[in-house]
């Protein structure tokens, strides 16, 4: 059996375990161990069930992840991301298209602070919709 067909199969039975009330994480847990089973030896399936969660958690974006969230919540929690947001507004609120270009420059001074665009966009994002 390929391992297209076995994928294939895979996510008909996890969505039938799903289906039946099983918790997503466990449903995919039991999939992806009983995929690798078909498809590799079962003692390689062990082993790469093992070392597969720590390689992800050991990696360096997943560590600095909890920063660049506090970081957010900061901003959130003090308003200085909607002051931010608030200054680029009244410099460029009043040309054509100005909420855009206050949105870019609110996420450029945000993101020349914090240098990770996913936690600009999660930061300052909602931000024109509120106002």
């Amino acid at each position: 059996m390929s391992p297209e067909v076995i994928g294939i199969y895979g996510f008909i039975v996890l969505f039938i375990l799903m289906a039946l009330g099983l918790p997503i994480g466990v449903a995919m847990g039991m999939v992806g161990f009983f995929g690798l089973v078909l498809i590799l030896p079962f003692q390689a399936a062990v082993s790469k069930m093992a070392i597969a969660p720590f390689d992800l958690v050991s990696s360096y974006a997943f560590a600095t992840l909890p920063l660049f969230l506090l970081m957010g919540h900061i901003l959130l929690a003090t308003g200085q991301g909607g002051n931010l947001f608030s200054v680029a507004k009244k410099w460029f609120g009043r040309t054509p298209g100005g909420l855009a270009m206050a949105t870019v420059a609110g996420c450029a001074a945000f993101g020349a602070v914090c240098a990770s665009s996913i936690a600009t966009a999660v930061t300052l994002g909602w931000w024109p919709s509120r106002r």
